[in-house]
């Protein structure tokens, strides 16, 4: 193999004196003139109110995604993320109750939807939708559930999610690229307000740094960079104060980095058979791994409910949350001894609150609680 820089090597992945197969030449050709077109063309111009700009890298990445990474992934088509039907089993083992007795359940980057058909199949009292930007895969998705009722698939932005506030139970991320652009605030915030109240975000991200020194996340950007991906460096760390930012309460977290090796080495292993030798990116992760860096993030989070909020006393909050919402559906929203956010405001001597939920979203003085008693003032 004849080396020119490092990258020459992740780009073209083979010296000028290999010549492969056609397939293998043409893996080669793509991402090189996927290269050259990035330096020309930096980026496709996006209206501001349809989220961040799409960098001409992402565009052509998104593009081929699904045919590139099936050619060199280990996992099946269908589920082109790290653990494949193992993690899938793994958010079924911590979500079954909900998932049996009837939820609404979201999948952020969906890809061809291997993983929701097989949750509608195992689950019909269960609602499950996914989203992806790329056209191609929500067909491919489409395709292979038309006679099921309880799941659907929509091409689209995580940017930019197309369902109204407080839709979804629980909202799925397996290896989201969403998550990891720059501008990765803007989906959080669209997942916050995509959830129901007490709603549950759970995510996977396996390939993100966990508890890195900067000077070793320098050298994993500068690397990164090289290797032409399309998402921004980001760790562990960083997403967790993002998730706590939006509103998130985080109930779970823990690293994946006996996950992440794996699926590196598998990534390799099949480079290898397909391509005749595991490229440049795939070989430095590994190398990563081995040397005891950590990787990936599990996380499970939760939007406050109503009476979490009440009972923080963060009532700006709930009006913003109560703001869309009629008498009645503010009304059958109750704790368990039947108060009513009308009773605790009086109880926690709320005045303003309680003033804005009469006059202003109309509730009536005399509600009861589960006691038969009125609102009082403390």
């Amino acid at each position: 193999m004849t080396k020119k820089s490092p990258g020459y090597e992740c780009f073209i992945l083979y010296g000028e004196d290999y010549h492969g197969t056609s397939d293998q030449r043409f893996f080669c050709f793509f991402w090189l003139c996927l290269f050259a077109w990035s330096f020309c063309f930096p980026s496709l111009d996006a209206k501001e109110e349809e989220g961040p700009a799409v960098p001409l890298t992402r565009f052509f990445w998104l593009l081929a995604l699904p045919d590139l990474m099936s050619k060199t992934y280990p996992q099946p088509r269908g589920q082109l993320h790290a653990g494949g039907q193992e993690v899938t089993e793994e958010f079924v083992a911590d979500n079954e109750e909900s998932l049996r007795s009837g939820c609404k359940v979201l999948d952020v980057c969906c890809g061809e939807g291997n993983t929701l058909a097989y949750l509608a199949e195992s689950f019909p009292n269960s609602q499950f939708v996914g989203i992806d930007i790329v056209q191609k895969a929500i067909t491919t998705a489409m395709s292979g559930v038309q006679a099921m009722g309880n799941v659907s698939y929509v091409q689209g932005t995580i940017y930019d999610l197309p369902f109204e506030d407080e839709t979804f139970d629980i909202v799925l991320g397996q290896d989201p690229d969403g998550f990891c652009h720059k501008d990765r605030i803007v989906a959080f915030e669209e997942v916050f307000r995509v959830l129901k109240l007490g709603g549950k975000l759970y995510m996977h991200q396996s390939w993100i740094p966990s508890g890195w020194s900067k000077d070793e996340m320098d050298e994993y950007d500068r690397y990164k960079k090289i290797g032409g991906s399309p998402t921004a460096t980001v760790s562990a760390q960083d997403l967790l104060s993002d998730i706590a930012d939006v509103g998130f309460v985080v109930d779970h977290q823990s690293d994946l980095t006996a996950l992440a090796a794996d699926h590196f080495k598998a990534t390799a292993f099949v480079q290898k058979r397909v391509l005749g030798e595991a490229d440049a990116w795939t070989t430095r992760v590994m190398g990563y791994a081995g040397a005891g860096r950590k990787f990936g993030l599990k996380v499970i989070a939760h939007r406050e409910t109503l009476f979490e909020l009440i009972h923080l006393e963060k009532y700006d909050t709930i009006k913003q949350v109560l703001k869309q919402k009629t008498v009645d559906e503010i009304l059958a929203l109750r704790d368990w001894a039947q108060f009513t956010v009308l009773h605790h405001a009086a109880k926690d001597g709320k005045l303003d609150m309680v003033r804005w939920l009469i006059e202003k979203k109309g509730l009536p003085v005399d509600v009861e609680d589960g006691n038969g008693s009125y609102p009082s003032y403390r």
